[in-house]
């Protein structure tokens, strides 16, 4: 196996991933059989940044006194790498719930924008149809296993009614390794036409039927674009949830459903509420949101 400068190795497609609070992430080998933690001596946060976009692994490892031969060595031994050389196998993993690997590098986003609603003079995108259903379970069971905090608050005067929410810090770094946040970023630059806006916040939301939500603003000026994903795999539409956005006059006017999959984008100073699930629904509400700051284009 040639392990030069000019090779290029492959995320392997059945590694699961468990990110844990220190960024260290534990591995099921591509055979279907839970393995111990696999700890890379090079930093394995920047191995999956890296490898979110491939390149030359003369330009992903900095090998310190190891050299690269020797880490990619351990990194293929750890079933983090698959060899060139490997048929890469579709073992699936249904005793095991974690988060596969996948590389979005490649969708075009402006293909599957399928609503542009306008509201007080700013777009709202919807987004369908990006994620195959492999990749979306993937990112459900992932969620569904994050620990959430009850601690988010939408506003300091309904600070008494909080939200479970899973908050990831620091953002630049999640939105770097991981390939469905930087997806989310992604997003929101290409709608907007915002190449220099950055991640200034990811977070996961859990919304069971019987929370409280209020109406708020994620920014207070134009600078700010909030990037939403609907992560359950299946909603009845008698389950509610709808994402609710208030126009000048103070009431709602533009209601977008939780369709499974779906991303929103939308300019983060609009009035907005999201929407919670109703008694019969059968599962809460997961949302992935990503938070960009910057310079953006006018609507």
């Amino acid at each position: 196996m040639d392990l030069s400068s000019n090779t290029r190795l492959q995320l392997n497609p059945n590694l699961i991933v468990w990110p844990h609070e220190n960024l260290q992430y534990a591995f099921v080998n591509s055979d279907g059989v839970l393995g111990a933690t696999f700890h890379l001596d090079a930093n394995a946060l920047e191995v999956l940044r890296a490898f979110a976009q491939p390149a030359r692994v003369g330009e992903v490892f900095q090998p310190g006194n190891r050299t690269v031969f020797e880490i990619l060595k351990a990194a293929i031994d750890g079933n983090f790498l698959v060899p060139p050389d490997s048929a890469a196998t579709s073992a699936k993993h249904p005793k095991y719930a974690g988060f596969g690997l996948f590389d979005f590098a490649d969708r075009d986003l402006r293909k599957h924008i399928t609503r542009t609603i306008r509201l007080s003079g700013k777009s709202i995108f919807a987004i369908d149809g990006v994620l195959d259903v492999p990749e979306q379970l993937s990112c459900l069971r992932w969620m569904t296993q994050l620990p959430y905090y009850h601690h988010d608050v939408d506003t300091q005067e309904s600070r008494r009614f909080r939200h479970w929410i899973k908050v990831f810090s620091p953002a630049a770094d999640f939105a770097s390794a991981f390939p469905i946040i930087a997806l989310l970023a992604r997003a929101g630059r290409e709608c907007f036409r915002g190449s220099s806006l950055k991640v200034t916040r990811a977070h996961a939301y859990c919304i069971s039927d019987g929370d409280v939500q209020f109406t708020h603003r994620d920014f207070q000026d134009l600078a700010g674009i909030t990037v939403l994903y609907f992560a359950n795999f299946a909603w009845d539409q008698n389950w509610g949830s709808e994402m609710l956005f208030y126009g000048r006059s103070g009431e709602a006017e533009v209601a977008v459903e939780p369709k499974p999959g779906r991303i929103i984008v939308f300019r983060g100073d609009l009035l907005h509420r999201a929407g919670v699930p109703s008694k019969i629904a059968e599962q809460p509400r997961y949302t992935l949101v990503v938070r960009l700051l910057g310079s953006a284009a006018a609507d």
